[in-house]
């Protein structure tokens, strides 16, 4: 059983996405930042390529970070990126309600630090991010 203490910066995870994607299907994502009271976290999506109806300029491309399977990425079956150029807001309750449920998500390992610093480095440098988030995420 997970709990609280499971959901760290730098988890990667996998949930079932039914209204992100057609046909549905799981979306792994990694912690990126959290609230001081641990009450909301922010993460980012890894996809296995870049949309480029939704990622469609320049600015946006840049804020992808390609990665690949390797001893650093075990979890991954082919080559990927992390999405930094969008924060999502989660909620420890409805994440651990959906980890713990038969057949629901799952933890899938821990971004590498360096990549992890260079995602945080990039959603910080991300001009249409507000500054509340950042701040609030303490990132």
């Amino acid at each position: 059983m997970h709990s609280i203490s499971d959901l760290t910066i730098g988890r990667v995870f996998e949930l079932f996405f039914d209204t992100l994607s057609k046909p549905p299907k799981p979306k792994m994502s990694v912690i990126v930042g959290m609230t001081g009271d641990r009450s909301e976290f922010a993460t980012v999506f890894i996809n296995t390529s870049v949309n480029m109806n939704l990622i469609n300029n320049p600015t946006l491309q840049s804020l992808q970070i390609e990665i690949a399977p390797s001893p650093g990425y075990p979890y991954l079956k082919h080559n990927s990126f992390i999405d930094c150029s969008n924060l999502h807001t989660r909620f420890p309750e409805s994440c651990l309600r959906e980890l713990n449920a038969e057949n629901g998500g799952r933890f899938l390992g821990y971004l590498p630090p360096q990549d992890l610093a260079k995602a945080i480095h990039l959603i910080k440098s991300n001009e249409s991010l507000s500054s509340y988030k950042i701040r609030l995420y303490n990132l």
